[in-house]
């Protein structure tokens, strides 16, 4: 090898596989946990698809926001560069659900749909 930096998770791709994929994705996006079960190749969109909700998210759930116009809460989910309107709902469980739905439709196995403050565990795909 030569002195350049490697990330730990590329190395251990690399001692696994032979190969340097561009993305590689923790799956239950822990970045220490670099056990080769933990790891897969991927697109960067695919990468981005598998994070939690933002920080600022004030409804709890993933792809649910407040609509002041009507008062009612929003499921929105995007996929490949498009923004996809699932709804208005009256409870942030219902939008929840929508975007739960559309998530594993779109996303595959790379959704993502958990509540804000559950370490990020992935409903009923979590192992």
């Amino acid at each position: 090898m030569n002195t350049l930096g490697y990330l730990a998770h590329r190395l251990v791709w690399f001692w696994h596989h032979n190969e340097w994929p561009r993305v590689i994705d923790h799956i239950d996006m822990n970045r220490s946990n670099n056990r080769i079960e933990n790891l897969r190749a991927c697109e960067k969109v695919q990468n981005l698809w598998n994070v939690g909700p933002n920080r600022d998210n004030s409804s709890g759930y993933k792809g649910v926001s407040f609509h002041k116009d009507t008062g009612r809460w929003q499921a929105r989910i995007h996929c490949r560069g498009v923004s996809h309107h699932l709804g208005l709902f009256d409870t942030t469980e219902e939008a929840h659900k929508a975007y739960v739905a559309s998530s594993i439709k779109l996303h595959g196995e790379f959704s993502r749909f958990s509540p804000a403050g559950t370490s990020g565990a992935r409903g009923q795909r979590q192992k």
